[in-house]
């Protein structure tokens, strides 16, 4: 889960926490541990979420994968990486780093399927494929990940195996 505050300028999708469970609760499996990548620092911020599941963030691991050793420059590269492996992932709409874990979900060949945004009008918009359009910082299309090793044809968001590769 990636769960950007701080000095985001996109306030309509910057939800309370009890939002977040609301608006996601449907995607985790009960008592789910769930990792969060955020820049928020109050822990005390995200409580409507640990009524419901045990949370991870990046300090918890602090000591012991010796983070305190890593260029502080690297903490954000370490978090993507985190976050894209997850069975399941929500994010920040509008989010360039909410984005870039999608798009890393997708080169693990992790399905669109199982991401989402909290943001409810935008929920499921990585399910379905679309050519990029607009603002295309908002979130990652598809075509960024789906065939870029030769091994798959993408025709009008359908997907079939490449008939010379086996």
């Amino acid at each position: 889960m990636h769960i950007r505050r701080g000095d985001f300028q996109f306030t309509p999708v910057k939800i309370p926490a009890e939002e977040w469970y609301e608006n996601t609760k449907d995607i985790w499996l009960p008592k789910e541990i769930l990792y969060i990548a955020t820049d928020e620092r109050d822990k005390s911020w995200f409580e409507p979420l640990a009524k419901h599941h045990e949370l991870r963030f990046l300090d918890d691991y602090w000591d012991f994968a010796g983070l305190g050793d890593l260029d502080p420059n690297y903490m954000g590269m370490i978090e993507t990486v985190v976050a894209s492996r997850g069975r399941a992932f929500a994010g920040t709409w509008f989010s360039t780093f909410t984005g870039y874990i999608n798009r890393m979900r997708g080169y693990h060949g992790i399905g669109a399927k199982t991401s989402w945004y909290s943001f409810l009008p935008q929920k499921t918009i990585v399910h379905k494929w679309e050519y990029p359009y607009g603002n295309y910082f908002s979130h990652e299309f598809p075509i960024g990940w789906v065939g870029i090793d030769g091994n798959v044809v993408v025709e009008h968001g359908r997907e079939y195996a490449h008939p010379k590769v086996s």
